[in-house]
């Protein structure tokens, strides 16, 4: 912890916003943590995240001083990273440099992606000990005193308090959305060395194109048979609960992308998407469909090369 006399008393205010913010200058949480402890600059957050780890400053049971009129009802999170960033620029796992017009100097960030991993950790573990619905806010929301996450740009706008309009148009909630639901599903250290989680994706990927070791039927011919049966309607996240999600977006445009023929195609799209956390959770009728679909076509292939294959 790099402590900081920048604080105050919540005053008996009920916690209802978790928030990110991002920086604006500091490359580590620890250079943040150093300008924060100086009382001059009448700033602070709770935490500052870095690609390398999250740095404690203020105690949760205080205010922090980072959202104005808001800082009495938020838990604060500082980024070392720029709402300027571009969506790549944040989910791009090597150091990013770019001019920044607003500083006058070239601006270095290091693996950003890293430093959205640990904030969808800090969001998913201060939603639970809140007991905040683990939800992205809408400026709307804000102003009717609703509870979930939010960006400084949302109070700004849903308050009318303020300029900052940090982390930026460009910031991908969606991934740290999900990754967050990953980390607040599973309350579990996951100290899983790398060979160990790779052992564990190469086995959900079997199962979800191939079935299991002994012959299990695979995820896609579960969907398959429920579509024949007339029960397509039916299967819901629970026929999916062996795949794990990186990144839903991205396996909803795999789905849904017309260079996508069959199952196979699908399945290439999402392999590097498995694991690391989380179930789907948002999958329309209309994609389960689609993936009972191809996964048709797939089957009907494969018999195809089999009877082939006998004769």
């Amino acid at each position: 912890m790099i402590p900081t006399k920048n604080f105050s008393s919540r005053g008996g205010a009920t916690v209802r916003l978790i928030v990110a913010h991002t920086a604006e200058a500091a490359r580590t949480a620890e250079a943040l943590g150093n300008y924060f402890a100086n009382v001059s600059r009448n700033s602070s957050s709770h935490v500052g995240i870095d690609h390398d780890g999250t740095v404690p400053y203020v105690d949760y049971d205080k205010a922090a001083w980072t959202l104005r009129s808001g800082n009495a009802i938020s838990d604060n999170a500082e980024l070392c990273a720029y709402a300027m960033m571009t969506r790549d620029q944040w989910l791009s796992t090597e150091t990013i440099s770019f001019w920044h017009p607003g500083l006058k100097r070239t601006v270095w960030v290091d693996n950003p992606r890293a430093i959205l991993e640990r904030t969808a950790q800090w969001i998913a573990e201060r939603c639970r000990a809140r007991g905040i619905p683990l939800r992205k806010l809408t400026p709307k929301q804000v102003a009717a005193g609703e509870a979930g996450v939010i960006g400084h740009i949302d109070w700004t706008l849903g308050m009318d308090d303020g300029s900052h309009v940090d982390p930026g148009d460009n910031f991908p909630w969606d991934h740290v959305m999900a990754r967050a639901g990953a980390y607040f599903n599973n309350t579990e250290e996951d100290d899983m060395l790398d060979d160990e989680r790779n052992a564990v994706i190469s086995t959900h990927a079997a199962i979800f194109y191939k079935g299991g070791a002994q012959g299990d039927q695979s995820i896609i011919e579960r969907l398959v048979e429920a579509q024949r049966n007339g029960r397509a309607t039916l299967v819901k996240l629970d026929a999916l609960a062996g795949v794990l999600s990186d990144d839903e977006a991205n396996i909803l445009a795999a789905l849904r992308s017309d260079s996508a023929q069959d199952s196979q195609a699908v399945a290439e799209q999402l392999a590097p998407l498995l694991l690391e956390g989380g179930l789907l959770t948002r999958l329309s009728d209309e994609d389960i469909a689609r993936v009972v679909e191809r996964g048709a076509d797939e089957q009907d292939r494969r018999a195809r090369e089999r009877a082939n294959q006998e004769v």
